[in-house]
């Protein structure tokens, strides 16, 4: 959670800079090599900026399980309980822009 003023939530702060807000229709799949190319993004800090507001470790490879065929957002969220839907979505979208999943706008996955 974020404590203070001097810790500014990076999701409401750039929210009008998005390329595409995640809907629940969309589709969200790992690229090839997804679990090389995170274990290498995750040796940068930067990449690492708020994980008070991704999934944990334990977790981040149950996602990535569930990843492994295309799936639209609310399959995948549909998995989890709702008080961590929040989580769940706000990391879809950080494996997207580090490059570890690929996001495919209003796609019906499985």
């Amino acid at each position: 959670a974020i404590t203070g003023p001097t810790e500014l939530d990076p999701y409401r702060v750039f929210r009008g800079f998005s390329t595409h807000a995640l809907s629940p229709e969309d589709g969200v799949e790992l690229v090839e090599q997804a679990v090389v190319i995170l274990a290498q993004r995750l040796g940068h800090r930067m990449n690492m900026f708020v994980p008070a507001h991704l999934l944990r470790p334990d977790d981040l490879s149950r996602l990535l399980a569930r990843l492994h065929r295309t799936a639209t957002v609310s399959n995948v969220l549909a998995d989890w309980p709702d008080g961590e839907r929040w989580c769940v979505e706000r990391t879809l979208v950080w494996l997207v822009k580090i490059g570890v999943a690929r996001y495919l706008p209003g796609k019906a996955g499985a």
